[in-house]
């Protein structure tokens, strides 16, 4: 990967030194994701102020914690400042969702395919190529493993 980055051998180093932040923003942008399907409730209820609420929260949060964590670790401040905000989100957004307009997620599933994904991406990222690939290989095994009936369902209906 280093090929890449054009420039001389300093440049890349000073790009290489951040790298390992973007796991982590990549996680950020699952959560946001999450988010924005759980958020679904509120529309389809009509109780869009929970919208807000939750809005007005996480822009708190984020401010707070930016204000705390940036001077001190600078870009790793803001990052976790950011997961900090969106797990707060999707907790408040799930809780408030299910007391309002309950859908039955499978959430011990869910927080198990999260965990498990977390675990692969960390072992690929602090392993060399092959072996990165190779736990990702046994991980989608494995996803398909447990979840050929509804593989087989989804490839029938089409």
């Amino acid at each position: 990967m280093k090929n890449f980055i054009r420039g001389g051998e300093l440049d890349r180093d000073a790009y290489w030194s951040g790298l390992f932040i973007v796991p982590i923003l990549l996680f950020n942008y699952v959560l946001l994701g999450i988010y924005m399907n759980l958020s679904v409730w509120y529309k389809l209820s009509d109780q869009t102020k929970y919208g807000l609420y939750i809005s007005v929260i996480g822009a708190v949060i984020t401010i707070a914690l930016n204000v705390l964590l940036i001077p001190k670790y600078s870009y790793v401040g803001a990052a976790i400042s950011t997961t900090c905000t969106y797990l707060v989100m999707v907790s408040l957004s799930y809780f408030w969702g299910q007391q309002n307009y309950s859908i039955p997620y499978k959430t011990n599933k869910i927080i198990l395919y999260l965990i498990a994904g977390f675990l692969v991406s960390w072992a690929a990222y602090y392993s060399n190529f092959w072996i990165g690939n190779l736990i990702l290989i046994l991980f989608l095994a494995v996803v398909a493993y447990v979840e050929k009936n509804n593989i087989l369902k989804i490839l029938k209906s089409d």
